[in-house]
Formats: structure tokens, C-alpha cells, sequence
């Protein structure tokens, strides 16, 4: 025995030296072959999925899918081609693909080959391929090498879906489209767009901007992307530039161009980057609707910008639109907030506890209104005309009237007289002819709002 156990000890430490100095190659057992490189255990790893609607930016043409391979068998000491071969998947459109040339280099036995799927023919529809190892093509130089992982599937798509957040910027982009969210995603170079609705102003004329070009230069294509046109503050550092359409038609009829009348007018009459073109065509007729549309918007606005805290004069700077003579009889106004909204009660012969316009022109009528605003126009002027003049006051925020704060007591009062004068001299010429009368006497609350003062 103890012959044996020598013998055996000698046989093993011969095969020990044997192996180390000519060590076969081996990898592992079985054929020769390649196949894709993923656990059996998690079947999805044997496919992939990719949404170009996931990458907007940059339009790519294509997405990059990688794909692992391994080989099984001896390890080769030459480099070796690996041809994959695309398959169509059942109830799917094949994707289109291309397989870049796959060499598995000598020595080695896993490799990384990334796939370039092109964008779909279509959005809204899911494609698929299936990869298989090609054994059989005249140019592979190794098969298949395990049945259960010879084949893996990419699917593609560009199917869009409404962001969660849109009711966020509703109002800076309107409804939303697939078309509408590619083309905000490239104008402002962010996928996530609606995100941040504080910049929403911002990619709204960003986008308004882009459209306008696009038509320009393409004055046959169709019109498909309606993005609102806003009523942006004066004070904003956005604002829409002048219209390429705009002429010297335009400015006859709604002024030289201000990018805060613009915007007011579109946004009271839900103008978009659509209808704006059939809305402002430069033609006399239409012009001359724009111009008594824009009349109602004009006194709307300086309503607004009134509750808001401006002075009636401050209010009628953003927008200004002229007045035509013969459209005049045609011109709808809204009521003036500050003179139809606020408590009108200083008895007669009584001491003003505060300014009430009631004090200087009367009870408020929508005929007496309309005669102030004609009366003033022809005796001064579209250049002359001025609300401010008429109405030099501001909400003080304490349930009544105050003096326009740009303005001395004194010479707000004095523009009151000076219109009160001008309204009763031109109404004096026909009374019988009105269905209103205006105060013959002005009374002013003093500075100390304790006494009076009169005309």
C-alpha cells in the first residue's frame, strides 16, 4: 500500500506540471457557439423597448439599443463574425433597425453590439423585431450556442401621452396635441416643458415667434398648431413682436403696433396662432370690425387695469386704439367701473365726504357717455383725446375714489372743470336733443375733506 499511495502522489504532481505548462483552453462544455447574454430567470432582460416620444430634443432619427452577447465553448484565438438576423414578431409592424458589423474578437467571450432602431413610419404605433443568431449565413463564423437564449426583441414606438401637470399651463398653450407638445419641446428645447409654469409666458412667445417665422416662409402650409395669444403685462419682459402680415392698414385701424393692445384684443376675443391670420386680414372691410372690436376691448382693459390699481390715466396707456368718426355711432364701450361701481351719494347742496363723479357730470348713462367720448374726440383729436382728462382718479382701496396719485388734488380738479366746460358748452348748443343733463355747479371735496369748493 504504501508503494501505491506513492505512486498515486507522483501521477498527481506529473499531471499538475502537465497541466499548468499546456493548459487547454477550455470555457465550457458543449458546442461551439454565441448567444444572447442575459439570465434565464428574467425572461424581460431578452428584450427591450424604446418611446422616441421619450426623446423629442434633437429629433433623433434613432435610438441606441444595446445588446449583450457571450459565447459558450473553446476559446478562439482568431477573431470570429457574428450575423444576427431580424424576424418579424406576430400582430406587430417590423421595426427598422441596423446591426452594425458584430466581430467577436480572438481571446475573447462577451461583447457589447449596439443597435440603432429608427424612428417609426407612424406615431400612436408599437413595432417590434426579434433578433436570432444567424448560423447559416455564408458570412457568420459561429452559431448558435443555447436554444433558450437565441433570440432577443426590441420593440419601438412614438406614442405621446398628455403630461400629467398640462391643466398647469393650460392657458399659456391651449389644448394639448401630440403635434403641439413635439413642436413646444423643440421650440424650447426642453421635454419637460410644463414643468414650470413660470416660464410659461416666456415659451408661449418663444412659440407664437416660431410659428409666425415658419408661416412667413411658408405661406401655403396648412395651419395646424394653435397656441393663445395672451394679454401679457406691459411691464413683462416677453412680448410678442410686430405680426409679419402687419401693414399700414393695420395702423390706421388699431395704431401704430403695441404688443399690450395686441395681446389684450387677441386674448378678449380668443385669437390664436390659427385664426389670427383670418382675424387681422389687411383688408379695409375686416379692419374696420377689428377696429370697433378692439373699441370695447380698449375699455374693458382700462376697467381692468382700473380695479387692478391703476389710475384711469395709467390704465389707458397699455392700450390705445383710435377712434374713426364714421364708426363712432357703431362703437360699443363698457361701463366705466369707476364711475358706475362706486357710491354716488353727496346730497344735493350737501359737503362731499369724497369724490363721487356723480359730483362733476351727472348721473351715469350710457348715452351721456358716449356724448363725452364724441364730444372730446372732435374737439381735441384722437392725439388729444384723453380718458385720464375726463377721469383723473384711482381706487384708493378703501371703498372709495382717490385723486390720480400722479396728480396734485388741485389739478385733477382742474382737468374735471376743464372737461366739465367743454361737455356743457358743446350739450348747451341743443339740450332738447339729449336725454341727460350734467351738473351746472362743481363741488369738490377740500384737502381736509371738510368743506368745498366750487365753480
Amino acid at each position: 500500500m504504501k508503494k501505491v499511495y506513492t505512486l498515486l502522489a507522483l501521477a498527481a504532481a506529473l499531471c499538475a506540471t502537465s497541466c499548468n505548462e499546456n493548459e487547454v483552453p477550455f470555457y465550457a462544455a458543449g458546442s461551439d457557439g454565441i448567444y444572447f447574454n442575459y439570465e434565464d430567470e428574467n425572461q424581460a432582460n431578452f428584450e427591450a423597448s424604446v418611446n422616441f416620444a421619450d426623446y423629442i430634443v434633437g429629433d433623433s432619427a434613432f435610438l441606441s439599443v444595446p445588446v449583450k452577447l457571450k459565447t459558450l465553448g473553446y476559446l478562439a484565438d482568431h477573431d470570429r463574425r457574428v450575423v444576427l438576423k431580424e424576424n418579424p414578431v406576430e400582430s406587430y409592424q417590423q421595426a427598422t433597425i441596423e446591426i452594425p458589423e458584430i466581430i467577436m474578437p480572438a481571446g475573447e467571450t462577451e461583447l457589447d453590439v449596439v443597435i440603432k432602431v429608427l424612428r417609426p413610419a407612424e406615431i400612436n404605433t408599437r413595432y417590434a423585431v426579434r433578433l436570432t443568431i444567424d448560423g447559416n449565413s455564408s458570412e457568420s463564423q459561429i452559431g448558435s450556442g443555447v436554444t433558450e437564449k437565441a433570440a432577443f426583441t426590441i420593440y419601438s414606438e412614438e406614442t405621446y401621452s398628455q403630461p400629467a401637470n398640462w391643466n398647469n399651463v393650460t392657458r399659456f398653450f391651449g389644448t394639448w396635441t401630440p403635434e403641439k407638445h413635439i413642436f413646444l419641446a423643440r421650440v424650447t428645447g426642453n421635454d419637460q416643458y410644463t414643468s414650470d409654469a413660470s416660464m410659461g409666458e416666456s415659451y408661449n412667445v418663444a412659440a407664437v415667434d416660431s410659428i409666425r417665422t415658419y408661416y412667413a416662409e411658408h405661406p401655403e402650409a396648412e395651419k395646424t398648431i394653435d397656441i393663445p395669444l395672451l394679454a401679457i403685462s406691459m411691464w413683462s419682459p416677453y412680448q410678442y413682436a410686430q405680426p409679419p402680415y402687419w401693414n399700414a392698414l393695420h395702423d390706421r385701424y388699431l395704431g401704430s403696433y403695441n404688443p399690450t393692445m395686441f395681446g389684450n384684443y387677441c386674448q378678449s376675443y380668443n385669437i390664436n396662432t390659427i385664426n389670427e391670420y383670418d382675424e387681422f386680414t389687411g383688408t379695409e372691410d375686416n379692419l374696420r370690425e377689428v377696429n370697433k372690436k378692439a373699441v370695447y376691448a380698449m375699455t374693458s382693459y382700462i376697467n381692468q387695469q382700473f380695479q387692478m390699481g391703476s389710475s384711469v390715466s395709467n390704465a389707458s396707456t397699455g392700450f390705445r386704439v383710435p377712434f374713426l368718426d364714421e364708426l363712432f355711432d357703431e362703437y360699443q364701450f363698457a361701463e366705466p367701473y369707476w364711475w358706475v361701481n362706486f357710491p354716488t351719494n353727496t346730497p344735493a347742496g350737501g359737503t362731499p365726504t369724497g369724490i363721487y363723479i356723480d359730483d362733476y357730470y351727472g348721473t351715469y348713462s350710457e348715452s351721456k357717455y358716449r356724448f363725452m367720448l364724441k364730444t372730446m374726440l372732435a374737439v381735441r383729436g384722437n392725439d388729444g383725446f384723453s380718458w385720464g382728462d375726463m377721469f383723473p382718479v384711482c381706487d384708493n382701496f378703501m371703498g372709495g375714489l382717490g385723486w390720480d396719485y400722479m396728480l396734485m388734488p388741485a389739478d385733477a380738479q382742474q382737468l374735471i372743470r376743464t372737461c366739465h366746460e367743454m361737455f356743457l358748452s358743446e350739450y348747451d348748443k341743443n339740450p332738447d336733443a339729449y336725454d341727460f343733463t350734467f351738473p351746472r355747479t362743481l363741488v369738490f371735496p377740500d384737502d381736509s375733506g371738510s368743506g368745498k369748493d366750487k365753480k
